[in-house]
């Protein structure tokens, strides 16, 4: 999905194929959903098919929402790992989220 969004010119015509393929999948794992539950804890297949396709449907829809406004929003994390001379290992980390202003030169 990625890939897609960063090497297409036409964004109308990506983000209707993300939509065509999430409802796909969708289907399909409400349809496998019947034969092998749709499980969480045990990440089965129709799980993965159900939750993929309701993940790129929203992605595309996020990004044909916001492909004009000048904003972009970045997540991130961190994990660190120091080891302490008597007792293993300390760690630490971090996650977030930046959001940020696009300037555009020359439009």
């Amino acid at each position: 999905m990625g890939g897609m969004l960063h090497t297409t010119k036409n964004y109308s015509d990506c983000i209707k194929r993300m939509a065509i393929f999430g409802i796909s999948l969708v289907i399909i794992g409400k349809i496998w959903g019947l034969f092998f539950p749709i499980n969480k804890a045990l990440w089965t297949s129709p799980y993965v098919l159900y939750t993929g396709g309701i993940g790129a449907v929203v992605g595309g829809n996020l990004d044909s929402w916001f492909e004009e406004l000048p904003l972009a929003i970045r997540f991130f994390g961190n994990g660190y790992m120091i080891p302490m001379p008597t007792e293993g290992m300390t760690g630490f980390g971090n996650i977030g989220a930046s959001l940020m202003l696009v300037l555009k030169r020359g439009e």
